[in-house]
């Protein structure tokens, strides 16, 4: 009686294409690509280079931690991807509120966090982010980069690098959003 063994690049496919269907079905409104290189014994870790470190499969440890008390309340290992790391930022505050009842009242974070997503649920959960907003696109169409534009609190305007008034309506949209606009071309490079 004989055993017919599986090919094993077919079953490293197959697990890896079993993966990739996870990842669909873990969140299907999710902004993001599937990753260009994926282990074959181990889907879940990514293929990373920081630094002046060799490239390789690997996780990232990602930490919360008390900045007043010099003290980690969380840490959540995940796939060394900015988009997961982002997403353990949630899970580590849901878990420290549920498991210790702390609740932060800022986060702070590097640019990698400064996604549209985290910041409404941040601001949607009472939590200010001290989080520089991540800038994903160059500008190629003649117009300033959002970098460019300075904020005058005072008269509630933004400047462009001409000097130029960005005046908003103050319709709030999707209750946390304002738009500030100009002329069509008063802002252009």
């Amino acid at each position: 009686m004989g055993v017919r063994l599986s090919h094993p690049i077919r079953a490293a496919r197959r697990a890896v294409a079993e993966f990739l269907t996870a990842i669909d079905d873990d969140d299907p409104s999710a902004d993001r690509k599937l990753p260009k290189v994926i282990s074959p014994t181990d889907p879940c870790s990514a293929w990373t280079a920081k630094a002046n470190k060799r490239v390789q499969f690997g996780y990232g440890l990602n930490y919360m931690i008390d900045t007043a008390h010099a003290v980690i309340v969380d840490v959540e290992a995940t796939p060394a991807r900015t988009y997961d790391e982002v997403a353990a930022t949630r899970i580590m505050i849901d878990r420290t509120e549920r498991t210790f009842g702390l609740k932060p009242k800022r986060l702070t974070a590097d640019t990698a966090y400064g996604t549209g997503k985290l910041l409404a649920w941040l601001l949607g959960k009472d939590i200010t982010p001290h989080i520089p907003v991540w800038e994903r696109y160059e500008r190629t169409d003649g117009m300033f980069a959002r970098t460019a534009f300075a904020y005058d609190a005072e008269r509630d305007v933004y400047i462009c690098p001409n000097g130029r008034q960005l005046r908003t309506s103050g319709t709030v949209h999707d209750g946390r959003v304002r738009n500030y606009l100009s002329q069509p071309g008063d802002c252009r490079a």
